[in-house]
């Protein structure tokens, strides 16, 4: 019989190549252009596919049979370095390197796409970065004014704040990732951008399509990582400070420590602002005053030269004020409204590399949101409504990292749950638990491909199980072009809201129920004697589903010049069971009971193009456009077979025409970017000019059939124009100037958050 332990001693032998033994060495110290040792540099020899790493003392040393070997040396941020050498029997050879700095490899370095460092120019799938250079040089203080400058990125106006849209798709589609870990606190779907000061990151990652295989629900329109990083540097103070229109204030501030083995720093920032009102004459600020305030700790630390442990942390907490007035009963009232938040964040990491084949980490998650919203009447503090949103996340996963021969796997798996705690909740708590397994193998056969295909299995409490394959490719046929292919699938879980939902509108008096608690909070109704007419059987309904989708991006990369790059990328998304609220009865106040359903299903397709162009050593200039078709197939359908009507010009009812099916709302199918760059280094002088423009977009239905159809349904285009100059004074200090919005553009009842042009000034202090 085949036992056990001869089956996991074949498993070692496939795993682990076994060479034969050889008494010759070739060992030396790796250093850098100042004599200093370097850690962790991959030594790889060529012809065997196996190496090792340096030590904390800059030390290697090999152990090889007899022959002629390519030593390749290797690391993120420094010129790759090589030597051939040969062996014979008992030989022992010393070979020291000495390696010199690559800043522009330490600048593009993402691991957001495959979850491994790869060079942003080889990494298979196509990877956007958004430097802090980049952040710092524009002013940017917060995640929405960074995303919104980015060619096929909209950021937009949801209920529940400004969201972010990936190639068409909602805000509720896109993980938002904090170095790895992902971001709760989404009562509504939306993200809130705002919340997420940006002047601590080493960078922005954003992954463009279905990115399930290896991050999960949330995930089907794509990924933004948002990646801090602690300096080389022993130590660092930093400080800075901006004062804008409507007296907004931003301060933040960072300190940060190294050693050999202790790595520390702790980011403070402080953003306050009274609010604006585009509305002369409502009592209601457009955008509340408010005060914020965010602490982020970060420690690394060595625990020996295999091993590290990692914490990062987020805290963040809001206030913010505003005023209504209230129409009841003939009577007016002023309503004061008070709304809290904290949000918060903890992940802990230990990584222990076992030997060059084989790395393993462990991660924890712990995360929590809460906001709390009240209402009371001005003249006597009585309260008119409050409402709570309590959340928590958890998550355990261990990743693995094996490298055979010209493969590189990660595999692993974890557990995560989720409770949330609410008003509007059945019963007022649930919870869900999931389990997760994934697979990742990407080769590298020669410099021309890498091939990159993963695999991802979800179990959940509450819904089907699902499987997200993903392959990517890399052609590089010439060293001036680059053709990326990708096909992936993801998948975004019902919400707990869409499962558990259980609300009832006191004024206008409507009820909408999750799909899980539907037959009891219906019943409930009819035993009140509140259902007039049923017009779906809530003992027909079925559960409600995942919704998914099937992602295809085909990009071109071309450098013809060292100062020249041009890009395209095409896509398409196709999404089925998309989750809506649909009204299943009447009740006797003539208003209706909603529940969810699996009902639509859409698509979204076009390209996105743009060049650079460097012009002399210190002018830039880029320009960036997305063409987009964002269209409900239920909808196009109906169109087409002559079902959906409207009033016509001359005052008749006519079929809605197909030429006039303007597809999803709030989808601009024309918006790009353009943008001047002047950056002089012996001046310590910059200066951006970046302008954002916009086609015109649906934003409502106003003739009453539910589409997007009629001219006046649109929002129409507009462009927006932000002014940013610095200047470097002694080693210090840096100044900064900006106009945001300079032509004062406004579009008041589509768009609240473009309050029109805002004047600011900034003060930076760092000392290395």
């Amino acid at each position: 019989m085949f036992s056990r332990k001869y089956f996991f001693l074949l498993i070692i032998c496939l795993v682990f190549k076994v060479y034969p033994q050889s008494n010759s060495t070739i060992e030396g110290i790796i250093t850098n252009t100042n004599s200093e040792p370097l850690e962790n540099i991959n030594i790889l020899v060529q012809e065997l596919n196996t190496g090792t790493a340096s030590d904390k003392y800059g030390r290697y040393k090999l152990v090889l049979p007899d022959g002629e070997y390519t030593l390749i040396v290797s690391s993120v941020g420094y010129k790759t370095e090589s030597e051939t050498v040969s062996l014979k029997e008992n030989d022992h050879l010393r070979l020291n390197f000495i390696l010199q700095e690559d800043e522009i490899e330490i600048d593009n370095v993402v691991v957001t796409g495959t979850r491994t460092e790869k060079n942003l120019s080889t990494s298979p799938i196509k990877t956007e970065l958004i430097s802090a250079a980049k952040i710092e040089r524009s002013a940017f203080t917060r995640l929405n004014d960074v995303l919104n400058e980015e060619t096929g990125i909209s950021v937009v106006d949801e209920p529940w704040g400004k969201g972010v849209q990936l190639q068409g798709l909602d805000p509720a589609y896109t993980l938002i990732l904090l170095d790895g870990e992902p971001l709760i606190g989404r009562p509504g779907g939306t993200l809130e951008l705002t919340r997420f000061s940006v002047a601590d990151l080493k960078q922005v990652e954003i992954v463009k399509g279905a990115s399930s295989s290896l991050y999960g629900s949330e995930a089907l329109a794509g990924v933004i990582n948002l990646i801090t990083e602690i300096p080389d540097e022993p130590y660092n103070l930093r400080f800075q400070s901006y004062y804008k229109t409507h007296n907004t204030i931003d301060f933040s501030a960072r300190a940060l420590i190294n050693n050999d083995d202790l790595g520390a720093s702790i980011y403070l920032n402080r953003l306050s602002s009274d609010g604006y009102k585009l509305f002369l004459n409502s009592l209601s600020l457009t955008a509340p005053e408010f005060s914020s305030y965010t602490i982020n700790p970060k420690v690394n630390y060595n625990l020996g030269s295999n091993s590290k442990i990692k914490y990062s942390g987020r805290f963040f907490l809001e206030e913010q004020l505003n005023r209504f007035q209230l129409s009841l009963n003939q009577n007016e009232y002023l309503i004061n409204t008070k709304d809290e938040l904290t949000d918060w964040t903890n992940n802990l990491s230990l990584e222990h590399k076992f030997n060059n084949v084989f790395k393993s980490e462990v991660k924890f998650n712990l995360s929590g949101f809460l906001s709390e919203s009240n209402s009371v009447y001005n003249e006597t503090g009585s309260v008119y409504e409050k409402s709570k949103f309590n959340q928590y996340f958890y998550k355990a996963e261990l990743k693995n990292d094996i490298i055979l021969g010209k493969n590189y796997i990660v595999a692993g798996g974890g557990y995560s749950t989720e409770s949330v705690d609410a008003d509007r909740i059945h019963h007022g708590e649930k919870s869900t638990q999931s389990y997760f397994i994934y697979l990742q193998d990407e080769w590298v056969p020669d410099n021309t491909f890498d091939i990159v295909g993963g695999v991802r299995y979800d179990w959940h409490s509450e819904y089907e199980a699902r499987l997200s394959p993903k392959l990517s490719v890399l052609v590089k046929p010439l060293n001036i072009l680059k053709i990326r292919g990708s096909f992936g699938t993801g998948f975004k879980a019902p919400t707990l809201q869409q499962l558990y939902l259980d609300f009832t509108n006191p004024q206008a008096g409507y009820s909408i129920f999750g799909s899980s608690n539907i037959i009891e909070s219906f019943a409930a109704l009819q035993a009140q004697g509140q259902i007039q007419r049923i017009l779906i059987d809530p003992n027909s309904l079925e559960k409600i589903k995942a919704e998914n989708s099937i992602a295809f991006n085909f990009g071109i990369e071309l450098t013809p010049f060292e100062f020249l790059h041009a890009s395209i990328n095409f896509f398409r998304n196709n999404v089925k069971d998309l989750i809506e609220a649909i009204p299943i009865a009447v009740k006797t106040n003539g208003q209706s009971v909603f529940t969810y359903f699996n009902l639509n299903k859409i698509y979204t397709q076009g390209f996105e193009t743009g060049i650079s162009i460097d012009i002399l050593d210190d002018f830039n200039f880029s320009i960036g456009y997305q063409y987009l078709e964002a269209i409900d197939e239920n909808v196009l359908n109906k169109v087409r077979n002559g079902e959906i009507s409207k009033v016509g010009s001359n005052g008749l009812i006519r079929p809605v025409q197909e030429v006039e099916y303007g597809g999803l709302f709030n989808r601009s199918k024309h918006s790009g970017t353009i943008k001047f760059y002047y950056h002089n280094k012996s001046l310590g002088f910059d200066a951006g000019l970046r302008g954002i423009i916009r086609g015109k977009y649906g934003f409502g239905d106003t003739n009453g059939n539910s589409i997007l159809d009629d001219k006046s349904e649109y929002v129409p285009g507009y462009a927006v124009w932000n002014l940013t100059i610095s200047k470097e004074i002694a080693e210090y200090f840096n100044l900064q100037f900006g106009l945001e919005n300079i032509f004062d553009k406004t579009i008041p009842e589509f768009i609240p958050s473009m309050p029109g042009r805002i004047i600011y000034g900034g003060i930076h202090f760092s000392l290395k």
